[in-house]
């Protein structure tokens, strides 16, 4: 009888069980310590998930945390998640303007349903102001990234337009260049200042995502009187104060300004 087989022996009778390799965590428990360690996937699909009750307690309010970690990371699939809860009131207080803002931020990242999505907000003027160019073009990028329904949509918003404007849609299109990386001067993030700004009666001029003189000089009085520091540009203390004007949250971590 050998030396180690002994060692077995003496183990066994003795009560002691002979120590197991560390297990590697498999399925639901990797994606979860995977998406603690901050991996974006990881985290939307922790989100998924919890939204759909898959392998966890269904808690529509743990997806959007999840998503929220996830879109702060950049991860277009989870700012478009957070569009959806935002535009439906899942998880969240429903919040139109602010679920634009993450549609948007999603469909400069090129996710195709957000791009559709955005699109019929201007198609229909619901959450947007109502823009046949605007509804074109994302409906037209959304209809390039396979979403079927897009193309009738798309028809419609063409039908509106004139030769020309169509012509200058189809060239923001062939230049449009995907980021999903938010900031406070994106085209997203000025059109809900913007709209926020109109909401409370200081005249930003259109919600149109362009900083311009009229949208600073309204920026330039709101941060007088909610006694911020001074300036006319869009930064943290800006955003934050905005959403709680509206009994609302900033949870877009996003650039430090």
């Amino acid at each position: 009888m050998t030396r180690t087989l002994l060692i077995v022996i003496l183990f066994v009778l003795g009560g002691c069980a002979v120590p197991e390799r560390d297990e590697v965590p498999s399925g639901i428990d990797a994606t979860r310590l995977k998406a603690a360690q901050g991996d974006p996937v990881s985290q939307y699909q922790m989100g998924m998930e919890h939204l759909r009750g898959v392998n966890v307690v269904q808690d529509t309010e743990v997806a959007v945390d999840w998503f929220r970690r996830s879109a702060n990371l950049n991860y277009a699939p989870a700012q478009y998640q957070l569009g959806l809860a935002y535009l439906n009131g899942q998880g969240v207080t429903g919040d139109k303007p602010w679920a634009m803002f993450w549609f948007g931020t999603s469909a400069y990242g090129n996710h195709a349903r957000a791009q559709h999505q955005l699109g019929l907000a201007y198609l229909n003027g619901d959450g947007l102001p109502m823009s046949a160019k605007w509804a074109w073009q994302w409906l037209k990028l959304a209809e390039n990234n396979g979403v079927r329904e897009a193309v009738s949509e798309r028809e419609e918003a063409e039908a509106r337009l004139r030769p020309a404007v169509v012509k200058r849609a189809k060239g923001w299109v062939e230049e449009f260049q995907p980021s999903s990386v938010w900031s406070f001067e994106a085209d997203p993030t000025v059109r809900y200042v913007q709209q926020a700004l109109e909401r409370l009666r200081y005249d930003p001029g259109p919600a149109d995502g362009i900083l311009g003189s009229q949208t600073r000089d309204a920026i330039r009085k709101y941060r007088r009187d909610a006694r911020l520091a001074d300036g006319d540009g869009i930064d943290r203390q800006v955003l934050e104060r905005l959403r709680m004007d509206f009994g609302a949250e900033f949870d877009a971590a996003g650039p430090i300004g």
